[in-house]
Formats: structure tokens, sequence, C-alpha cells
């Protein structure tokens, strides 16, 4: 069965199946080397539907290994590397049958060996998966004929990006990208001479012959693409196909250009929020590919992790080069050849993250919220969570102590909801992890840790001092909002939800997290305007937009079954609260007077019948436990009667509960 047949069966069986999420079809899996056969667990199906793992190591200086399961680049040990013009080689002939690299592409993942350019034991390692996808990712294979011909794919759609490589003999990479296209139109007319190299783009008439369509390109004469007997293998990259989420309307995949501008603050509009990009600049030779993810670190405020398809160098953190937004990505270093340099050209590749519209929903609290406690391990995770942490909250519980609360977004930039301070160096803070968070938290500390998902987003923004939009991804109209300045000064954590205000002027309200007072009457807030699916609005209150300083927003929505942001009216008898689930968390908050805290009740710490241990976020103290607060039930909770803190007549109150 041909390229084109196989694939057009797979599609279709895709089709039939339901909808496609980002998850489905892409993953970034950070490890540590152990020098034995293991399995790396990623969900996705490359026995199945063919695709290409890419490796590199983080923490040494090795190759960057490629091995896809199409192009017979498998066996022990037969790989490619884009940081060199090799065959596709072969480890030495002593290595014998034994497993080296890549093993085996599995049906949720792939086996590794013990070679050290992928597993060297106590090194830390990045991998990208890349499955097989009509809109996404193609793979495609030939034997060179030395005339002009056109190679078919089933991408499905015009690919933005298609990287050659021959396999059979020593030639440097090349790379056909839709952004060449800005030189003439016609991106075919340039090529870029690598991976492998720090070239800028050349004009060779004998690579590509014409632009590529939704069904093939055309290639030349050119020995690095069509030598007659040579064997080649190219890995195709979509553009905007849109295809992908619950509804099958959502593309998960860029290329283009941007301008450099030399400044800070070049926003780069995708559409969406990236977690993998490839950044080149196609004018000045001697200039890097820059490859970044979220799971190693694209940070605002901090430096980002970079590591280079073209170098065998270790992973870097030289500056923080690029910051992440809900519709793309700004470009932050000035004057940088790399990634922003005034009047040139860079290519780029962006891959989406899963957000509310292209993300595999979850199907219970555990997806995507847990709790636990510290495991004293030196190494990541030490809260392990069970998923990718996107913001975690820490504190020692039975003794009196700080919150601590950071995000993915922010690296160790970290905060404290009962202080006005903004952020510092948390010291335990550690985000490249699939599974967890954090290192040397022990078993006094309690870890609370979300991902993003349909139910909660994050923000990072920089103040404008004027009244301005904030973009997330939740997919619906958020129903709370926190909103933390982390750098820039002292701030109050500000709280929108749905609950506060009046008939006249709800969104005019909010409150302070770090406080237990009532709820505050300041239009400058909010700007007096509701939130949207896709954005809010901050005013000009330097709490949550002051020129030049950096924000957190923190934003929750509702979601059957699995989160619920709500409020009551207090009784002098018990109430039941009906959230849909049986929550394991809850936040509580009265905000018509002082003096009411932000109530914590959660189930690991002993949440149920009897006396309850409560924390209150705006405090440092340490729990308390002399009291019973009701109990959760299989579709909500219950409160006890009559209690100025949580459940008094007439009073007011707001909660949030996750299953």
């Amino acid at each position: 069965m041909d390229n084109v047949t196989e694939l057009l069966v797979k599609g279709a069986a895709g089709a039939a199946g339901g909808a496609t999420y980002v998850d489905d079809v892409f993953s970034t899996y950070v490890y540590r080397g152990n020098g034995s056969n293991r399995t790396i667990t990623n969900n996705i199906d490359l026995a199945g539907e063919g695709g290409l793992v890419w490796a590199k190591g983080r923490t040494v200086g090795y190759y960057n290994n490629l091995q896809d399961n199409v192009s017979g680049l498998t066996g022990t040990a037969k790989y490619l590397t884009s940081n060199e013009n090799h065959i596709a080689n072969l480890a030495s002939a002593s290595e014998g049958s034994t497993p080296w690299f890549v093993s085996a592409f599995n049906n949720n993942g792939f086996d590794l060996g013990v070679g050290g350019q992928v597993n060297m034991n106590t090194y830390d390692f990045a991998s990208w998966t890349f499955r097989r996808q009509k809109g996404f990712f193609d793979i495609v294979t030939w034997t060179g004929n030395g005339s002009t011909r056109t190679i078919a794919h089933n991408l499905g759609s015009v690919p933005g990006c298609i990287m050659i490589k021959r396999t059979d003999a020593q030639a440097t990479w090349i790379v056909y990208h839709k952004g060449l296209g800005y030189y003439t139109t016609d991106p075919s007319d340039y090529a870029m001479q690598g991976l492998n190299n720090l070239d800028a783009k050349v004009n060779y008439t004998w690579l590509f012959q014409s632009a590529a369509t939704a069904t093939g390109f055309e290639i030349g004469t050119g020995d690095y693409v069509n030598a007659n007997g040579g064997s080649y293998v190219a890995y195709i990259f979509a553009d905007d196909d849109q295809q992908f989420g619950e509804n099958g309307d959502q593309s998960i995949i860029k290329c283009g250009y941007y301008t450099g501008s030399g400044s800070p603050n070049l926003n780069v509009n995708l559409g969406f929020e990236p977690q993998w990009l490839l950044i080149k600049n196609a004018d000045r030779a001697s200039t890097n590919w820059m490859l970044f993810d979220s799971m190693r670190g694209i940070f605002t405020g901090a430096n980002d992790a970079m590591l280079h398809p073209n170098s065998s160098g270790a992973e870097s953190s030289p500056a923080d080069l690029i910051d992440l937004t809900a519709t793309g990505f700004k470009v932050q270093s000035t004057q940088n050849d790399d990634t922003n340099q005034s009047g040139e050209i860079f290519l780029y590749i962006a891959i989406r993250r899963p957000d509310a519209y292209v993300g595999k929903p979850a199907e219970a609290g555990t997806d995507v919220f847990n709790m636990v406690r510290g495991n004293s391990s030196t190494t990541v995770p030490a809260l392990v969570s069970g998923f990718p942490v996107d913001f975690r909250m820490a504190k020692t519980f039975s003794s009196a102590a700080n919150w601590y609360q950071t995000s993915r977004l922010t690296d160790n930039n970290e905060v404290t909801t009962n202080l006005t301070f903004p952020a510092s160096t948390g010291g335990w803070t550690k985000y490249d992890s699939n599974t967890g968070e954090g290192i040397n938290w022990d078993s006094t500390y309690q870890g609370w840790m979300w991902k993003r998902h349909a139910g909660f987003d994050l923000a990072a923004y920089k103040g404008s001092g004027s009244a301005d939009y904030v973009y997330h991804s939740l997919g619906k109209i958020p129903e709370m909002i926190w909103v933390k300045k982390i750098v820039g000064g002292n701030g109050d954590w500000r709280v929108y939800h749905k609950a506060l205000g009046t008939s006249n002027d709800p969104f005019d309200y909010s409150l302070k997290l770090n406080g237990y007072g009532a709820q505050i009457d300041d239009a400058t807030v909010w700007n007096d305007a509701a939130p949207e699916i896709n954005r809010f609005t901050v005013g000009t209150h330097a709490d949550v937009n002051a020129t030049g300083s950096t924000y957190l927003s923190m934003i929750f929505a509702s979601v059957e079954g699995i989160s619920k942001v709500g409020s009551y009216v207090g009784s002098d008898s018990e109430l039941t609260i009906t959230t849909g689930f049986q929550p394991r968390f809850v936040i509580i908050k009265g905000y018509d007077s002082n003096f009411m805290d932000w109530y914590v009740l959660d189930t690991l710490r002993g949440w149920g019948s009897g006396n309850d241990p409560y924390l209150a976020l705006n405090s440092n103290t340490a729990q308390g436990g002399s009291s019973d607060w009701g109990a959760p039930t299989s579709t909500g909770f219950t409160l006890t009667g009559n209690n100025f803190t949580w459940n008094d007549l007439g009073y007011n109150y707001i909660y949030y509960a996750h299953a």
C-alpha cells in the first residue's frame, strides 16, 4: 500500500472515530535518563498511525536524534540527526542487537534503548512526538530518479513546511517553508539549507520547482532532493488546517513569518497560544534554529529554555526571548540575530497547546486537578500530580507559613495569596515534568495543582496603564478571575466573581484574595465590563494594570462533572449545595461583611464527617479544626447552619468547588 492510500484509509478511520485533539497527535515529553531499556508513555498512537520521535539531551551535549516508523529509520539504532548531514546512521557493530535508541513505536508512546544519545543515566532529555494526521503532519519517502517530479503526500492541505533529508548518503537537510513566499510570492523559489547549519535562505532552482499543493510537492534534479537511486525522507507540516477539536473546526499548527522590529513586545498573532515553536532567521547567515517548548519553559518575566536543531549543545537559558499569549507570542529580545533583528524575516512553525478548543476534554476531576503531600524528592516532581502542572499552590498546613503560588507561564516567580508583595524566586519551583511539579517539598507541605482546560486558564500580561483586554482560551465566559501583580511593586490580589455586585453595576465590584473584607465597588478594576468568551477587561487600577508591571491572571469556569463556580445565601439551618459531582476541594468566602476569610476545605486533609480542618488563603496560620462545617456528598456538599464564617442567615457567599 503506498503512502497516500495508507493515510487515506487511516484518515477515514480517524474521522469515523470522532474528534481529533492536539493531545492525540503531538507531545513534548521530558525525562531523566536511566541507561536502561524503558517505555515513554505519552498517549500518542505511533504503532497504528505512524510518526516521528525527535529526542535531544538537555543537560548533555548530544545530537538531535530523529527516528520514524515510516521511512525505515527503525531497528536497533538507525536514526537521523538534524545537526549533522550524516547518512541515516547505524550505531557501531559492537552494539549488535541491543536496543539503542527508539526501539519500538507503540500505541501509546515509544520504547527507548540504552543509547547515551537519548537515555544516558542521570542526564535530562526532551522528546517531541509527531503523529501522522491529516491537517497536521505527514511522512513520505521516495527513491530519486534525477528528473523533475512531483512527490505525493496525504496531508490533505497545502504544506506549510517540508524538511527533506537524503538517508543513504551524506547530504544537508533542505527545508521548504511557506514563509519564503514573502520574497517572491512563490515559496519554492527559495529554500533553507539546514536544519544542520546556520545559513540564510538560498535560491537553487534544482531544489523545488513550484509551490507545494494539497496533494504533492515538485522537486528538481539536485542531489539533495532527487539524485538517481538516492533514498529520501520528508517530514511535512501542515498550516492552519481547521479540522481539530470537538467540532472539527480548529487548527493546531501554523507556519508563517514575522518581520523583526529590534524592540521588545513584537506581537505575532497566531489565533492560539503555542506550546512548541521553531524559529529561524531567513535573511542572515550564522543564525541558529531556535527551538522552544512550554514543557521545558517559555516564561513571562524569566529566561526561556533554549535548544538548537543545528547544534548538539546542551540546553541554555540565555534571556527572556519569547512570551506566550492566548493569541500567539511576543518576541521580547532586542536586536537579536536569532529572533528579532530589525527588518529581517523570521520563519516559524507553531504548534498549539491543548486549550479548551483543541485539548482532549477532562473525563474526571483528577485529570486536571490534584492534591498531594510532598515526597522530598530532589528531582522533579516532589509533588506528583499525574499530569503536567500549570498552576500550583503549596503550604505547610499544620504550622504557620505563607502560601506559595507559581505558574508554568511565570516559572519560579512565586507569590503568596496572604501577602501583597511582588514575586520572589521560589527555590523549590520546577515545572519541567509531565507528571508533577517542584523539588524538595516534604510531607509537611501540601500541593494543590491545576492543569489548564475548559474550566481553568492562565494569562500573563504586561500592564499598559489604560483600559485594556486580556485574552484567554477557556472557550466560555469566565465566572471567577484572580489577578496578581508579580513584577512592578506591591499589589493586592483582585478577584472577579460572577455573583458579586448589584443588578445596576455588577462588573464594578471585586474582592481582595489577600484580605477578609467585603466586596469593593471600584469600576477602575474591571472597567465596568463583563468578561467575554475569549477575553476580560482590566481598567486603570494599579492592582491590575499599571504601566510596565507584569501580571498573572487565573481564570475559572464551571465544567459539568469537574468544577463549579457558584454562590448561595446563608441560612440558620443546614444547607445543601449542589455541584453535580462529589467535590474534593472547595473555597468559600462571604462577601457582605468584613472578617470573612477565604476558607479552604479538602478531602486530603480530612474534610468529611465530624470536625473539619480548614485553611484560609488570606492567612498564613496553621489549619484549624474544631468545627463541623458539613461534608461532601455525591452531588455537592452540605454546610452546617447559623455560622457567620460559612453559613449565616441572610449573608451572601461565593464558592469554587472541584471534583
